[in-house]
């Protein structure tokens, strides 16, 4: 039996191994592992076929990828903390990280990891100070935005209401013209051409309130 590989520690570099290989051998090598492979059952565990294939590649000199396997499992083995990150600062956040560190007397990557440790603390405080000064001015506000509100919804209420009246006396208007020869005009017409041509005219109407509401919104006080 070959000799255990003793820098494949779990079968998770195992495995890291036999894909390793089988995505970077050259054919050479590739001759090599399958012919190892010949030995092997389908069943066979990873440990196995892995130290299988290495020692296969080692007999045969093939020292280089060998070499590559193994710092790439050491690289896989590594906890994944990530590379430091590096950022560009603002000519004002370079002083004030200055005065910082020189008033604390941290590092500079010191100083940015206490600040952000505490930015979540430090932000609800200046949020709730901030609140705190300004209480009356909130309320203020939040009083002028309910007014606002409120009138809003009276404004909307009174359009309605008149532009239902308008259309009222358009109605009756049109009511008149479609009668003219009569004292008194009955209407004897259609009801749906009449309130076809109230919504019409009542369309038009508001047309030409709009246009003169802009025209005198664009001359100058």
């Amino acid at each position: 039996m070959a000799d255990r590989i003793e820098w494949l520690r779990d079968d998770n570099e195992c495995d890291f191994a036999i894909r390793y290989l089988e995505k970077w051998v050259n054919n050479a090598e590739r001759r090599c592992i399958d012919k190892a492979s010949n030995q092997l059952r389908r069943t066979t565990a990873s440990r196995r076929k892995a130290e299988t294939w290495i020692h296969a590649l080692k007999e045969s000199g093939y020292d280089k990828i060998l070499t590559r396997l193994q710092g790439n499992v050491r690289q896989h083995r590594l906890p994944k903390t990530g590379k430091a990150r590096r950022f560009n600062l603002t000519e004002e956040a370079c002083k004030a990280l200055d005065h910082l560190v020189h008033t604390h007397g941290k590092s500079p990557s010191e100083t940015i990891s206490s600040l952000l440790t505490n930015a979540p603390e430090a932000l609800a405080e200046a949020r709730q100070k901030w609140m705190a000064e300004h209480k009356d001015q909130i309320e203020r506000w939040t009083y002028d935005h309910l007014a606002l509100k409120e009138r809003l919804k009276r404004t909307e209420h009174e359009m309605d209401e008149l532009h239902k009246q308008l259309r009222l006396h358009i109605r009756a208007l049109m009511m008149w013209k479609a009668s003219m020869d009569s004292d008194t005009p009955p209407f004897d017409g259609e009801p749906e051409q009449l309130d076809d041509q109230v919504e019409k005219e009542l369309k038009s109407i508001q047309q030409k309130v709009k246009k003169q509401a802009r025209v005198l919104s664009s001359i100058p006080d």
